[in-house]
């Protein structure tokens, strides 16, 4: 059976601790610890884009939604944000390597595609956006 939790912050980096604190108390036992350490290095990337890029000119009180859906297969994480549009696919098409170690910024989200098994970013009404990352997983994965 599908159990699903939600999570509201503020627009604030400082927010990133309660997020990761709230995701790891969840952990279910029957989730193989390599594939929620994965989720979580996803969750902490997509939470830092909302705020540094999607909201980088909203006020800090604009929310920041963070749900995770667990199902027997798979572990979803959705970051809800109010940013304007932007075409992920797009994104990632013109950007298929990981940059130099030079450059400040632009591996998240290429990080975010790796560990995904599906990754959607998607306008859902006038003025939402939902970042979704699916990572499937099999009871006969290591546990460990």
């Amino acid at each position: 059976m599908p159990t699903h939790y939600h999570l509201d912050v503020d627009t604030d980096l400082n927010n990133l601790a309660q997020v990761m604190d709230w995701f790891q108390k969840i952990h279910p036992s029957q989730i193989p610890e390599q594939k929620w350490l994965e989720c979580q290095i996803a969750l902490a990337e997509g939470f830092t884009n909302a705020v540094r890029h999607a909201h980088q000119a909203l006020p800090q009180a604009t929310p920041i939604q963070v749900e995770l859906g667990i199902e027997l297969d798979r572990i979803e994480i959705r970051i809800w944000d109010q940013g304007p549009i932007f075409d992920l696919r797009q994104y990632l098409q013109s950007h298929p390597a990981f940059p130099s170690q030079e450059v400040d910024g632009g591996r998240g989200l290429l990080l975010i595609h790796r560990i995904a098994d599906h990754l959607q970013y998607r306008r859902v009404d006038n003025c939402r956006n939902c970042l979704s990352i699916v990572k499937f997983w099999s009871p006969n994965d290591d546990v460990s």
